[in-house]
């Protein structure tokens, strides 16, 4: 498989990625996030584009067909992905609340208080 015309053409365009193109793809990734959110799952578009004399227009289409097809199945999954990834970040937010609480809780239990005398009742 490695010796496919296409896998060597793919992966002299991948090596022939400057850093800049990387640390850029990586930049629109993090814009993609919300700033204090959990991240968010997103398809990158496709071409679906074929050159090919003749049986190009043919073959454009019927990729765009199922590409289209695909798509729907591929969105949804997405969106179930997103909402669990939500779901998991509002679940994490609620216990780091509760956590904190509980730290505040022992922290005051800890504290030294008032010192009471062996007779004294408490009031």
């Amino acid at each position: 498989m490695n010796g496919d015309p296409l896998h060597a053409r793919v992966r002299a365009a991948l090596d022939a990625r400057s850093p800049s193109d990387v640390a850029a793809d990586d930049e629109i990734a993090r814009a993609d996030a919300e700033p204090d959110g959990p991240p968010v799952v997103r398809l990158r578009p496709e071409t679906a584009y074929s050159s090919k004399p003749r049986v190009g227009g043919l073959i454009t289409r019927a990729k765009r067909t199922l590409i289209t097809l695909e798509r729907q199945v591929l969105e949804d999954l997405v969106a179930q992905f997103n909402q669990a990834l939500h779901d998991e970040y509002a679940q994490r937010r609620v216990l780091e609340g509760e956590v904190e609480r509980l730290r505040d809780t022992v922290r005051d239990l800890r504290a030294p208080g008032p010192v009471s005398a062996p007779g004294d009742r408490p009031g």
